[in-house]
């Protein structure tokens, strides 16, 4: 328990780097490639201050995020190469 203070620091800063790269990636994805999405609702929510929509979204994209990571995670364990 005594180095659970100092790793939530370093955690909490990868999360936010992580999110900020899978929210930036799909905001240009879509304006690239036209798509009406969620990078687009997530902007549109931001530029009105619509607090649950904001907070629907993020926990949306980091359920998206866990599971992929959860995904790589299971094949890197079970002995499969990299993919």
């Amino acid at each position: 328990m005594h180095a659970l203070p100092n790793a939530i620091s370093p955690t909490v800063q990868v999360l936010a780097l992580t999110f900020a790269y899978l929210a930036g990636g799909t905001v240009m994805i879509e304006y690239v490639f036209g798509y009406a999405g969620l990078g687009q609702g997530l902007m549109n929510a931001i530029e009105a201050r619509d607090i649950p929509i904001i907070q629907a979204i993020v926990l949306l994209l980091g359920d998206v995020l866990r599971a992929v990571e959860r995904g790589r995670r299971r094949r890197r364990d079970s002995g499969n190469p990299a993919i």
